[in-house]
C-alpha cells in the first residue's frame, strides 16, 4: 500500500499506530478495573437487598465506607488483594452466616499443604505432604518474620464469626492460602514461604514450603496416623453423617452426629430405628449425642428423631444421664439441636463454647458474583433460640484441648463425660 503525503503522513500514520499500542495495556487495565467495581457494586447492592437485616449491629455509614474505600482503590491492588477486600466487607456484618470464603476454588488460589489446628498451648500442624513430614506434631511460631498472633489478628477481620471460637476454627485454613498472606504483606512471594516451628524437645527449626494447587493429590503424613493406633471416637468416621456404637463395658451410647444431612445409601429413618433398637435392648447408663464435628445443614434430618425421644420417654428415662459434647465447630444446625437436647431434654452439655451465637442469623442463600464467580451467602431468618443474647452456647462442663491430648490420642471431652458426678 501506498501513502499518499509523503513523509509527513507517514509520521502521523506511525504515530497512530504507536499511540493504538501504548494504550492497549492501559485498556485492558481499565477493563480489569471495570471488572472488579461491577462485582462491588453488585455485592454493595444486593447484599443489603436480599439480606434479612444485614445492619442489626452493622452502621451503614461504616458499610458504605469500606464500599468506598475499596472501590478507590482498586487501580493499585492486586486482584488478590481486591478478593481479601470484598470478605472483609461481607464480614463487617459480624454475621456467621454472611459470608465470603477465601477458600472457595473460584479465587483460583493455591495453599500450603499444611493442616493446622489451634489448641491451647498454641498453633500445631497436624498434616502435612510428606515432603514436609518433619512438620507434622509441631508448634508453628511465625510464617516469614511473622509471628502466628499477628497473623491471626490480620486474617481475622476477613472471617465472618459472631465470637472468636470460630475463627480459631475457620482461621487455619486461611493461614495456608499463599495468595491470602501475600495481599496481606506477611510473605513477598505466593509461590514459598518460610514456616518456623518448634518441635517437643523445644528445638526450632525453619522448612521452605512451596505452594501447590488447591486441589493437589498429595501423600499426607498425619499426627496421630489413624494407621498406626487407636484413636478416640470422635476421630473416627468422621466421612459419615452419622454413625453410633455401643460401648459394652461401660454401658454407654455414643452417637455422632457429624452432619445434618441424609446420608447416601443410609436414610436417618432406617438409622434412627437401628439407634432405638440397641436403646430398647440394652443397658444404657448414658447416651452421648457428640456435635463438636457438626457445622450444620439441614434441621429436618434430626428433628423427628428428637420428637420421638421426648414423646416416647426415652429423654424422661435419661435425665442426668444425656451428654451433648460440644465444640467450636458446633454450628447452626448443630447448634440448634444443642439447645433442644438442654431445654427439653436436660442434657448435659460437655466440651468447648460453640462456634455461633444461640440468637443469630441464619437459613442461608446466596448468590454469585458476575465476573469473579466468588459466592456470598447471606442470611435470611433471625433465630431467637436463648432466653440471653449470648455470644455462644457455653458448656457445662468447660474441658480444653491441648496438643498432648490429640498427639497423645486422648479425649478429654469424652473422659469428662465419663467422669461426671452431677452436682
Amino acid at each position: 500500500m501506498k501513502l499518499r503525503g509523503g513523509r509527513a503522513a507517514h509520521r502521523i500514520f506511525c504515530t497512530l499506530i504507536a499511540a493504538l499500542f501504548a494504550a492497549a495495556p492501559l485498556a485492558a487495565q481499565t477493563s480489569r478495573d471495570d471488572r472488579w467495581r461491577q462485582d462491588l457494586t453488585y455485592l454493595a447492592t444486593e447484599l443489603p437487598r436480599r439480606h434479612v437485616n444485614l445492619f442489626f449491629q452493622l452502621a451503614r455509614p461504616t458499610f458504605d465506607a469500606a464500599v468506598q474505600d475499596l472501590d478507590r482503590a482498586i487501580p493499585s491492588l492486586t486482584d488478590a488483594q481486591v478478593m481479601v477486600g470484598l470478605a472483609r466487607i461481607v464480614a463487617l456484618a459480624g454475621d456467621g452466616h454472611t459470608n465470603l470464603w477465601l477458600t472457595n476454588t473460584a479465587t483460583g488460589f493455591r495453599r500450603f499443604p499444611l493442616t493446622l489446628y489451634w489448641f491451647q498451648d498454641g498453633l500445631f500442624v497436624t498434616r502435612a505432604s510428606d515432603t514436609y513430614a518433619r512438620a507434622v506434631g509441631v508448634r508453628l511460631l511465625r510464617i516469614g518474620d511473622n509471628d502466628v498472633e499477628r497473623i491471626y489478628g490480620a486474617v481475622s477481620p476477613l472471617i465472618s464469626h459472631e465470637n472468636d471460637y470460630w475463627v480459631r476454627s475457620a482461621s487455619p485454613d486461611y493461614f495456608v492460602i499463599p495468595e491470602v498472606l501475600q495481599a496481606l504483606g506477611f510473605i513477598p512471594s505466593a509461590n514459598s514461604a518460610s514456616f518456623t516451628l518448634q518441635d517437643i524437645y523445644g528445638k526450632v527449626f525453619t522448612l521452605d514450603i512451596a505452594a501447590v494447587p488447591l486441589t493437589a493429590s498429595l501423600n499426607y503424613v498425619l499426627n496421630p496416623d489413624p494407621a498406626q493406633g487407636f484413636l478416640p471416637l470422635y476421630r473416627i468416621n468422621t466421612s459419615q453423617n452419622y454413625w453410633f456404637q455401643y460401648l459394652d463395658n461401660i454401658k454407654t451410647l455414643y452417637f455422632a452426629y457429624n452432619q445434618a444431612a441424609e446420608m447416601p445409601g443410609v436414610p436417618f429413618a432406617s438409622f434412627a430405628q437401628q439407634l432405638q433398637a440397641v436403646f430398647s435392648s440394652q443397658r444404657i447408663d448414658r447416651l452421648v449425642v457428640d456435635l463438636r464435628n457438626n457445622t450444620g445443614g439441614n434441621t429436618a434430618v434430626l428433628q423427628p428423631f428428637i420428637n420421638e425421644f421426648i414423646s416416647s420417654g426415652g429423654a424422661s428415662a435419661l435425665r442426668g444421664r444425656l451428654f451433648v459434647i460440644i465444640g467450636r465447630r458446633t454450628y447452626s444446625t448443630a447448634l440448634i439441636h444443642a439447645i433442644q437436647f438442654k431445654q427439653d431434654m436436660g442434657a448435659i452439655l460437655v466440651g468447648e463454647p460453640t462456634g455461633n451465637k444461640p440468637n443469630h442469623p441464619g437459613n442461608v442463600l446466596n448468590f454469585t458474583l458476575p465476573n469473579c464467580g466468588l459466592t456470598v451467602n447471606y442470611s435470611t431468618k433471625f433465630f431467637t433460640l436463648w432466653p440471653t443474647d449470648t455470644d455462644s452456647l457455653y458448656p457445662d462442663v468447660a474441658m480444653e484441648l491441648w496438643s498432648s491430648d490429640i498427639f497423645a490420642r486422648h479425649d478429654p471431652f469424652f473422659a469428662a463425660v465419663l467422669a461426671y458426678q452431677g452436682n
